[in-house]
């Protein structure tokens, strides 16, 4: 095994690091111990000398396996691992350490990590005498960990800034054959003795799998995965990289690679270099990633979507392609063909045709009429609602659709056919939806579809709830016991790690507007004996609120557009809350979060500036008047000890993380 020295570390380490993020696991994600053990233990035996971890790896058991595997090793391996933890309690973070050094069973860490730092997270969170770099030198002083270290996230700009501070030993970072984006960088670290430790050298796997163009790199290799790590061990600047292995196959092999005492030759480097080049020349015809066509006012993710189409059509790589687009918000079949985008291409890409094929190459929606529904506004018989109707097609498209509703409320008209002759193109109907009862709080149509594919059922859920005029926050806490709450739970809904918690636990929420800003009153009853578990400082707490802003005349397609926002607070149990922006462009500095407990109930208060938003928001808002609509989510999700969450709850009509605004309707009131 050639060894490397890593960086102001002064340690020499493997070239290969074990990355336990990938043990070899049985259906319920749980790590098998004596398999993963075992494979360990080989790594070590064939000269790797380093291994990485976190705290949520393999459902939260990889340090746990990480610790027995170390047993009769410790003083041959550097213990690598990371503390997640973004926020201002310094207990919280110790927690988090204390928690690591128990679950590894080891009284000091080697390589001790902000996990994925960026330059957002540096700047708010990292830097200063209060903040987490300051409790990582205690933990230094005290001889808990060795290095201080992070694994980064971000640009290559926002990498050279945080070498610049001269506060890491190493870092941790992604590189391989897909992405160089972080490559112009990494002789800066090298030249400022930082550790360049790469993860993910096979894409997570993704370039293990069949590619003629890779293989035609090294045609000489065992397989793909070869010809990767070769491709990043080469690199001058790189000190190690570390392989998530599952199979005892990955561990003999990727140790043969490591034990190479020269990655590539210079006729191999050449090779490799000239199909780089090729490939990144075809990749360059279809898109340099400059993102000058952005934002889309459509929420297409245009950038993302050509890279996804470059894996597949120049690297053929049609799975990792397909994976990447199916990750995306804001697909291929969100674009309307406006065409404001192909203007600001300097490549002069005809970008309408090149998403169309795309969505042809990756969506099964292709070739379909899509259909969606969408409240405007309440009236006095009940609402007027908007029916979108988009050609996902090259061709003319035709459809047909019925729509049927429950007992108590009527639809006109019931039947559309209507066609959209240009492709990709979208058009609204209006309909009104009567309701002969009280207003419901929940609603559901069913939606008959025949279209060039075929006949479908697709159905909408509605929820409805009021947003009271209100002077203040306090004016909405004082009126709250008269008005009607949102009711976020009201029974146990455990959405993700169900063998972590199972727990009680409701939320009533009241929503309230002025002229300034949105406010929102929750109140959230907790049961669960478990609470007392949480570590003193925890995270308990993420609360996301979605947004949907746009004006609701011209129907509201999905995906995550321009005026849809979707900001997170993130609350603990000693009273403090934290706004954090998720999507869209929103001014956190603007919002005011405040929480308290007592009696078993945690009260929450947002009080939310228009003007946060953006203008064009603060300027159309407030001038909304009593019965017309914004569109609004409220998802709670409850932490487990470890601060991931592991049980969440929603008002929306399909609640979930990451909510779809469109489906839940506040109306205002006067």
């Amino acid at each position: 095994m050639v060894h490397k020295r890593l960086g102001r570390t002064g340690i020499e380490v493997s070239r290969l690091g074990f990355g336990a993020m990938r043990l070899p696991s049985g259906s319920d994600g749980n790590p098998n111990r004596e398999e993963s053990v075992r494979m360990i233990h080989r790594a070590f035996e064939l000269g790797v000398n380093y291994i990485d971890t976190a705290v949520g790896y393999c459902n939260f058991q990889s340090q746990p396996v990480v610790g027995e595997a170390l047993k009769g090793w410790r003083d041959r391996v550097y213990v690598s691992t990371k503390n997640h933890y973004r926020g201002k309690s310094e207990r919280a973070w110790w927690n988090h350490l204390e928690d690591s050094l128990e679950r590894l069973d080891v009284e000091y860490i080697d390589i001790y990590n902000i996990h994925g730092i960026n330059w957002d997270t540096w700047e708010k969170y990292a830097k200063g005498p209060h903040g987490i770099l300051s409790w990582m030198k205690k933990a230094r002083d005290q001889g808990l960990i060795r290095h201080i270290c992070c694994s980064f996230h971000d640009t290559a700009e926002a990498l050279r800034k945080i070498a610049a501070t001269e506060e890491f030993s190493a870092v941790t970072l992604q590189y391989n054959l897909l992405d160089r984006t972080l490559e112009p960088a990494l002789e800066e670290l090298a030249n400022r003795d930082i550790g360049v430790i790469v993860m993910g050298p096979v894409g997570g796997g993704r370039l293990a799998g069949v590619s003629e163009q890779i293989r035609e790199m090294l045609p000489e290799a065992r397989s793909n995965a070869e010809v990767a790590l070769r491709f990043v061990l080469s690199n001058p600047n790189v000190t190690m990289a570390i392989s998530g292995m599952s199979t005892m196959e990955q561990v003999e092999e990727n140790c043969a690679v490591a034990s190479r005492r020269e990655p590539l030759t210079k006729e191999e480097r050449q090779r490799v270099d000239l199909v780089l080049q090729r490939m990144k020349g075809l990749s360059d015809l279809y898109c340099t990633g400059c993102n000058y066509c952005m934002p889309c006012e459509s929420g297409v993710e245009i950038p993302q979507i050509f890279l996804a189409v470059n894996q597949d059509r120049v690297y053929g790589l049609k799975q990792v392609g397909q994976a990447h687009y199916n990750h995306l918000a804001g697909k291929a079949i969100h674009c309307i063909a406006c065409g404001k985008c192909e203007p600001k291409c300097p490549q002069n890409i005809p970008i309408r045709v090149q998403i169309r094929e795309a969505a042809q190459r990756f969506d099964s929606a292709y070739g379909t009429m899509a259909f969606d529904l969408s409240v405007v506004r309440q009236t006095r018989q009940g609402f007027e609602m908007r029916a979108g109707f988009h050609n996902l097609s090259d061709q003319p498209g035709t459809a047909t659709v019925s729509l049927s509703g429950g007992d108590g409320f009527c639809l006109f008209p019931t039947q559309f056919k209507l066609t959209v002759d240009k492709p990709f193109h979208r058009c609204t109907e209006t309909l009104v939806l009567e309701i002969a009862r009280p207003h419901p709080s929940r609603l559901q149509v069913s939606a008959d579809i025949e279209d060039a594919k075929g006949r479908r059922t697709e159905t909408f859920r509605f929820a409805f709830g009021n947003c009271y005029r209100a002077k203040s926050i306090d004016d909405l806490m004082a009126r709250s016991a008269a008005l009607d709450p949102l009711r976020v739970a009201d029974k146990e809904q455990v959405l993700f790690c169900a063998n972590e918690w199972g727990t009680r636990f409701s939320v009533n929420a009241w929503a309230g507007h002025s002229a300034d800003e949105f406010l929102l009153y929750a109140q959230v009853r907790d049961s669960s004996p478990e609470l007392d578990k949480t570590p003193n400082g925890n995270v308990l707490w993420y609360m996301d609120m979605v947004f949907d802003l746009r004006a609701r005349e011209y129907g509201l397609a999905p995906g995550f557009q321009r005026d849809v926002f979707m900001l997170r607070t993130m609350l603990d149990n000693t009273g403090r809350a934290e706004a954090q922006r998720v999507r869209g462009s929103v001014d956190t500095a603007q919002v005011h979060v405040t929480s308290s407990e007592h009696d078993g109930i945690v009260e929450i208060r947002v009080q939310l500036p228009w003007k946060a938003f953006g203008e064009k928001v603060a300027s159309r808002v407030p001038t909304l008047k009593s019965g017309e609509c914004i569109g609004f989510d409220i998802v709670l999700a409850r932490t487990n000890e470890n601060g991931f969450p592991a049980l969440g709850i929603g008002w929306g009509a399909n609640p979930r993380i990451d909510s779809d605004a469109r489906s839940g309707t506040l109306l205002l009131t006067g």
